[in-house]
Order: structure tokens, then sequence, then C-alpha cells
């Protein structure tokens, strides 16, 4: 219940898993973790409705995969964050600064 209330905060939360055991639930978390946010841009709070924005809050990276390539442990775990930061603000309405000029 905690990581379905993050998906109104600018937060993503990475997940790895270490070792040998069964990481089957983790990986299928980031997808059932998905949520439809629903805003209306004419009214501050999230809880308003009329725009849908998926969120991926939770990203999970199996170790072993990557135990001899830190460069793409790294990049494997950090790879969604971009797009989460661009959905986040986009849920909010907020454009980025001088966007007006390649619009």
């Amino acid at each position: 219940e905690e990581l379905r209330q993050l998906q109104a905060y600018p937060i993503s939360v990475c997940f790895i898993g270490i070792g040998s055991k069964d990481f089957s639930f983790m990986r299928e978390l980031p997808d059932a973790m998905a949520l439809y946010f629903e805003k209306d841009f004419d009214k501050p709070k999230l809880d308003n409705v009329s725009k849908k924005v998926c969120r991926r809050v939770v990203q999970f990276v199996q170790y072993s995969e990557y135990e001899s390539n830190p460069d793409g442990l790294v990049a494997a775990t950090l790879a969604d964050l971009p797009r989460e930061i661009v959905l986040y603000y986009r849920m909010l309405g907020v454009k980025p600064r001088g966007l007006d000029r390649f619009e």
C-alpha cells in the first residue's frame, strides 16, 4: 500500500535482487504497481481527474544478470528514471522552461 501512495510523489524505488532466491514476485512487481493517474490540470490536487498518465514507481533488477558488469547494473537500474521524471511532471502539467521555443 505504501508503494502505491508513492505514485503521487517524485519518487522511484529501485530493488536489486541479490542471491539465488526466486525473485519472480519482484519481477512482476513493477508492472503490478504501475497505476494510472488521473489529473485535472485546472486544479492543483492529484485527486482530480481528466488525463491518465502511467508511472512505474518500482524498478527491479536481478544482480546475478550483471554480476560481472557493474556499468550494466547501473544502467539497468536507472534506465526507467528519465521516463518516470517526465511522466511525473507531465502528470502535474509542468512543462520544461523554454519549451515554447520548440513547439
